[in-house]
């Protein structure tokens, strides 16, 4: 039975480059894509609650903020020539793995944050 390899869209692998079309500059395009949407959302939560203190659920926009930069520098950094080994791990598993723990770990310090405060 052959071995099939997790793929993913960001690489180094030049073999597998062509398929997914991954650069640098797409990488930059979708964050701030991302950014765009996120902030957009963050002021739609602002003129509804009225206030201008940050509300409970501004913290899950900062926490989205925080985790696109980190996707961002990740792309940034597999794209460079620089060779950091735990990017280079298993080709970038490392980072994929640790999007959702960091993300929900966020909103949970967030949550600790405004409500055990």
């Amino acid at each position: 039975m052959a071995r099939r390899r997790i793929c993913l869209a960001v690489t180094k692998d030049d073999n597998k480059n062509p398929r997914f079309g991954f650069s640098t500059w797409t990488a930059i395009s979708f964050s701030v894509s991302l950014l765009l949407v996120v902030v957009v959302d963050q002021t739609q939560i602002r003129e509804i609650a009225g206030d201008t203190s940050l509300t409970y659920l501004e913290y899950f926009a900062i926490a989205q903020y925080i985790v696109i930069m980190g996707i961002f520098a990740n792309a940034i950094l597999i794209g460079s020539e620089t060779k950091f080994r735990a990017l280079e791990w298993k080709d970038n598993l490392l980072p994929t793995l640790l999007y959702w723990p960091v993300l929900i770990g966020l909103f949970f310090v967030f949550t600790l944050f405004v409500f055990a405060t």
